[in-house]
C-alpha cells in the first residue's frame, strides 16, 4: 500500500530481493502479479531476483512473471536445467548453454528479451561506491535509512555520507554529516 502511494509518476523502480520468500506469501504475490501487469502505465517497473528458477516458475503467479517481463537476466549456473530455462522461460538451447557453461565468477550474466539476448560483462570491481548503494548488507541498508530519515531521499545528499566519495553531479547536505556522528557513537 505504501510502495502504490509513493508511485506519483517519476521514474521509479520497486526491486524485490530473495523473491521466493514474497512469492510464497499469497498477498504480496498478488501485489507482485498486479505491478507486473500495471506498473508501466505508472512510469514504473518492477524487479524481482531468485536463486532458484524453480522458486518462480512453481509460485502461484508464474505465468505473470514469464508473460510480464520484458526483460530477463539470468546469472552463470552450471546446473541450469532445461525444463526450467527453456520450458518455463523460454530460453533457447544456445541460451541455455551460454548460462551452462559461463564462469560463476566471470561477473558475466545472459540479458534476454523477446527478440535478442547478449552476454553481458559488468565488472563494478574499481567502484566500491557503486557496489555499496547497490548492497543489501544490513549494515548498508540501515546505513541509508538513517540518512535519508536525516536528509531526505535525493541521492545527492545521502550519497557522501553512505560512500565516502563525492556524488558525481554536485555538492551534498550537511545534514548527513550529523548522521555520521550518529553511526559513529552506536
Amino acid at each position: 500500500h505504501r510502495v502504490d502511494e509513493r508511485l506519483d509518476g517519476s521514474p521509479t523502480m520497486i526491486l524485490i530481493d530473495e523473491g521466493w520468500k514474497a512469492l510464497d506469501d499469497a498477498i504480496f504475490a498478488a501485489r507482485i502479479r498486479d505491478w507486473l501487469k500495471t506498473l508501466r502505465k505508472r512510469n514504473a517497473l518492477v524487479g524481482f531476483a531468485t536463486q532458484s528458477a524453480r522458486d518462480a516458475l512453481d509460485s502461484r503467479i508464474a505465468t505473470a512473471l514469464v508473460e510480464q517481463t520484458a526483460t530477463m537476466i539470468f546469472m552463470p549456473n552450471s546446473r541450469a536445467r532445461s525444463e526450467d530455462y527453456c520450458d518455463g522461460f523460454g530460453l533457447t538451447g544456445h541460451e541455455l548453454a551460454l548460462i551452462r557453461t559461463l564462469p560463476a565468477h566471470s561477473r558475466c550474466f545472459l540479458v534476454r528479451q523477446p527478440d535478442a539476448s547478449v552476454v553481458v560483462r559488468l565488472d563494478l570491481s574499481g567502484a566500491p561506491e557503486v557496489l555499496t548503494v547497490l548492497s543489501g548488507r544490513e549494515s548498508a541498508v540501515r546505513r541509508l535509512d538513517l540518512l535519508r530519515e536525516a536528509v531526505g531521499d535525493a541521492p545527492a545528499d545521502w550519497f557522501p555520507s553512505l560512500t565516502g566519495s563525492a556524488w558525481p553531479g554536485g555538492a551534498n547536505d550537511s545534514a548527513a554529516n550529523d548522521v555520521d556522528h550518529r553511526l559513529a557513537a552506536e
